[in-house]
């Protein structure tokens, strides 16, 4: 049956909303371990990402609220970051999981034919290591080199090592462990050094100075991310089949006639 006008200018309306909204978000892109839908959806915006040279940030805790968190930090305490280990590109999908070996002890089918084919005499030396997780840390900050009409709390995503484990050498070389706290916390200034490669850019952090600031107000934990809510913990089988590329089992219709509709919870 034919639209009618009102119908397909409100479908090309609907359309083009969403092509502006996801315009930086690229192609089809697999399942992911973080659940964005629960605050608007992936947008370019939302992700800090700093330049080559000096930077300035503070580093925004948030409460956790959740009993996913991988350290095991309980809800209603604060928390500074997100350290999570992450198969990428897994699949025809190209989808990210969170480890479940690494993270929560559980079966792991990645790790399972990591650890095969390490035994494997057949196969080329060293092949198996490319199934390894990937630790990567994600961050509430504040881009503090802005206007402060401008600042805002934004994500921060980067590999544990570049970043993390650079600053926690001079955390402990200067004493600076309450660096996140709201009313004690600091300024950081730190060095990026990018670094071309065959395969992509390496990123080099260090020169890290921790200076006094304001002391932020309680409400500032309402503007950070609840990263530990945002954690997409998979299945076994999820994990397996989008490793092998298996196309899951279809839900029964009837399954999906009775199942509630959920709406995207966006942040608070």
């Amino acid at each position: 049956m034919a639209l009618t006008r009102e119908e397909r200018l409100k479908a090309a309306e609907e359309r083009s909303r969403h092509n502006v909204e996801h315009k930086d978000s690229g192609g089809f892109q697999g399942k992911q371990a973080l659940d964005f839908s629960k605050i608007g959806g992936w947008k370019k915006e939302l992700f800090y990402k700093p330049k080559a040279g000096i930077n300035h940030i503070d580093i925004i805790p948030y409460i956790v609220t959740t009993d996913k968190h991988p350290n095991k930090v309980r809800p209603g305490y604060p928390d500074y970051l997100l350290d999570i280990y992450v198969h990428r590109f897994v699949g025809a999908s190209k989808s990210t999981f969170l480890c479940l070996q690494q993270m929560y002890g559980k079966p792991c089918p990645i790790c399972e034919e990591r650890e095969r084919m390490k035994n494997d005499p057949t196969l080329p030396e060293d092949e198996y290591k490319k199934l390894f997780p990937k630790r990567r840390t994600i961050y509430n900050v504040i881009n503090t080199e802005l206007p402060e009409r401008d600042q805002k709390v934004m994500l921060f995503e980067e590999v544990y090592s570049w970043f993390e484990g650079a600053m926690l050498e001079v955390v402990k070389l200067k004493n600076e462990y309450t660096f996140w706290d709201i009313e004690e916390g600091k300024n950081i200034e730190f060095m990026l050094t990018e670094k071309k490669t065959p395969m992509g850019t390496n990123n080099t952090y260090g020169q890290f100075f921790f200076d006094k600031r304001p002391a932020y107000k309680q409400n500032i934990y309402d503007d950070a991310f609840k990263l530990d809510d945002l954690l997409v913990i998979p299945t076994y089988d999820e994990v397996r089949n989008a490793f092998l590329s298996v196309e899951e089992e279809p839900e029964p219709a009837e399954s999906r006639r009775r199942e509630p509709e959920t709406s995207s919870r966006r942040r608070e």
